[in-house]
């Protein structure tokens, strides 16, 4: 957890200076239905896929990308939509 809590830091003000924010953060405890296992989950908005695209693109953040691989054992990056 303090290998992401260092990529979170470092990543942090790229992804405030391209207009996205953090709107959630949580640790699974226990599944009341059906066997789950997961890693900490964080929710983060971004204005639109464009601007996610030029996140991922920015040189800033290609600096620090190595960070964000070491520091989980399982990644997933969803994108979905409010309903």
């Amino acid at each position: 957890m303090e290998r992401y809590r260092e990529y979170m830091r470092a990543a942090g003000p790229i992804v405030a200076r391209h207009g996205a924010r953090k709107l959630d953060s949580c640790i699974p405890e226990e599944a009341i239905i059906g066997e789950f296992d997961a890693d900490p989950l964080i929710v983060v908005e971004w204005p639109n896929q464009d601007v996610f695209e030029a996140f991922i693109a920015d040189p800033e953040f290609e600096a620090i990308r190595h960070l964000r691989q070491p520091a989980l054992t399982r990644s997933r990056l969803i994108r979905y939509r409010r309903v």
